[in-house]
């Protein structure tokens, strides 16, 4: 996002599955063209002590 004043948040999810947690956080912003896009961000983080263990656009 090239403009992070135009953060907009539209919904976080997660689910559990197993000793995991799976987090997806979708948003929207401006990108480099002044348009607005609506990306995810996707998580997994162990659920007992809410290690990270990976992050993916």
């Amino acid at each position: 996002m090239e403009e992070p004043r135009s953060f907009e948040h539209i919904e976080t999810r997660f689910e559990i599955n197993g000793n995991y947690v799976g987090i997806v956080m979708t948003y929207k912003g401006k990108n480099d063209y002044r348009g607005t896009v609506t990306k995810s961000t996707k998580a997994k983080v162990i659920l007992n002590d809410c290690s990270l263990v990976s992050v993916e656009q």
